[in-house]
């Protein structure tokens, strides 16, 4: 997805919100914001883990 007014592509950021980091930053927990990105590192190495070419 092409952001014009930045000019940068991001992902929609599924993934992150799924694992809990938009309710985490919106807290300001600075627990739950580590749980999260620990979610975000596994689910990622999981991802990875898969068979044939990764889309990241």
């Amino acid at each position: 997805m092409r952001n014009d007014s930045t000019v940068d592509a991001r992902i929609c950021g599924s993934l992150a919100s799924l694992a809990g980091s938009e309710s985490a930053l919106g807290k300001g927990d600075q627990g739950l914001i580590n749980m999260a990105i620990g979610k975000i590192l596994l689910l990622n190495g999981i991802i990875l883990s898969f068979g044939g070419i990764p889309l990241i």
